[in-house]
């Protein structure tokens, strides 16, 4: 019960604000994960691992690209 809300609270905060820093939550989520285990947890790691994918595809995609086929 208690991981099911956990799990929709975090997507709910995850999806709320597009800026969230999710460190904080994965230090969170390591604990949680020493008390109910690695299964219970895996989806929230999951969410949290896509977070941090799109922040980093979105700053490779907002950097500037060079355009070599001008030299």
């Amino acid at each position: 019960m208690f991981i099911k809300e956990y799990k929709e609270m975090l997507a709910d905060r995850l999806l709320a604000n597009p800026t969230y820093h999710a460190e904080r939550e994965m230090q969170n989520l390591e604990l949680l994960k020493t008390r109910f285990g690695d299964a219970a947890l895996v989806h929230c790691e999951v969410m949290l691992q896509d977070i941090k994918d799109s922040k980093r595809v979105n700053s490779n995609l907002a950097s500037p690209v060079l355009d070599c086929s001008s030299s």
